[in-house]
């Protein structure tokens, strides 16, 4: 296991994100918060942090309100052993002993995941006076607030939760080599620079949901063993910022708009890009057609009853339509500077932005 791990918090959520470079945030979201899980913490237990004193909720009680105390503060996980100092403590919750597992939140957002060792552990309390912790005890501690609350010694250029144990990390950097997406439509080179969000996808469902930030959102399998990500290869979510984090916890995708085209396949995923021919090379009963892609605003697929080539349902611009089967088994597909061949039968529409179509209205 890795120290460093901003973990996921104890609240009953899951997390979600796409593919490249011409979408557009939306609405604004609120400045990254890098104790965003502490406050996740605090709402699922109910409890409100102060500057005065910390709290300690206890099985079955309202929550105590006092401070801890303890010394040789250890996290130890695998071979590796942290030493803590108590100061730099936000939030602890878990169970403390040799063999156990806790979550320990500190001030600068990291969390960290292991077992929980300290010595001459208590409680104090005005009513109940100095309440003596177990080497072995359930732990839920919520600490004062602190000048130094949310101070991190870096710009985080990526949050990485490594795995259901609860080990996330903040990146100090992306990784070099970009991330080998495979999807249903082939293969894609994606830098992480293009990378708003990713999440692993929840049973019975297999690989991951990828999103990019030109609002793409992609059903995906991922080689995390060549990523380049600590971690050991893991990835349960990924994420630019805590606020995009607590976005994929909650089962939501990162906000993002996309600017042009959307490509929606029937497995649903959303692909932004365009057309990578000038024209659409149909037939109609028989009978060749040619239709240029700047004319079209939306285009349907009907699949064939048998299995055999679809049907091509396209409104124009100036309300006609038509409806055609292609020449071609696939249709060349902008994305990036990638262009894909993609199987029609992958497809189920393709439309135009609203407000570009509306201008093309005679």
């Amino acid at each position: 296991m890795i120290f460093a791990r901003l973990l996921g918090i104890m609240m009953a959520c899951a997390v979600a994100p796409c593919l490249a470079q011409t979408g557009e945030k939306a609405p604004p979201m609120k400045a990254a918060d890098p104790l965003a899980l502490v406050k996740a913490l605090c709402d699922t237990l109910k409890i409100e942090r102060t500057r005065e004193q910390d709290h300690f909720l206890l099985a079955g009680s309202t929550p105590l309100k006092g401070r801890l105390r303890a010394r040789d503060i250890h996290l130890r996980a695998g071979d590796q052993d942290r030493a803590l100092r108590l100061e730099e403590i936000a939030a602890i919750t878990g169970s403390s002993g040799e063999g156990t597992g806790a979550q320990v939140y500190l001030r600068d957002g990291t969390v960290l995941s292991g077992a929980l060792v300290w010595k001459e552990a208590v409680f104090e309390n005005d009513t109940l006076g100095n309440i003596r912790l177990p080497e072995r005890t359930t732990l839920h501690f919520i600490m004062h607030q602190d000048a130094t609350d949310g101070r991190m010694d870096f710009v985080p250029a990526g949050i990485l939760e490594v795995n259901e144990g609860g080990e996330v990390m903040a990146l100090k950097e992306l990784p070099a080599q970009p991330m080998r997406v495979r999807w249903a439509g082939g293969e894609l080179q994606v830098p992480w620079r293009e990378i708003a969000g990713l999440r692993r996808l929840p049973p019975p469902a297999l690989g991951h949901e990828v999103a990019l930030k030109d609002g793409s959102l992609v059903e995906a399998w991922l080689d995390l063993a060549a990523s380049g990500l600590p971690g050991g290869g893991e990835c349960l979510a990924f994420a630019t910022n805590w606020s995009d984090l607590m976005l994929l916890k909650e089962g939501k995708p990162p906000a993002i708009r996309i600017a042009g085209l959307t490509l929606q396949t029937t497995g649903h995923s959303v692909l932004a890009g365009t057309w990578a021919g000038d024209a659409l090379k149909l037939h109609a009963h028989g009978v060749p057609v040619s239709v240029r892609t700047e004319d079209i605003v939306s285009l349907s697929i009907r699949a064939a009853d048998d299995g055999g080539t679809p049907t091509l349902v396209i409104f124009m611009h100036g309300s006609s339509n038509l409806s055609a089967q292609p020449d071609s088994a696939t249709l060349a597909w902008r994305h990036s500077d990638v262009t894909l061949a993609l199987p029609w039968h992958l497809i189920a529409s393709i439309n135009t932005p609203k407000k570009a179509a509306e201008k093309k209205q005679p």
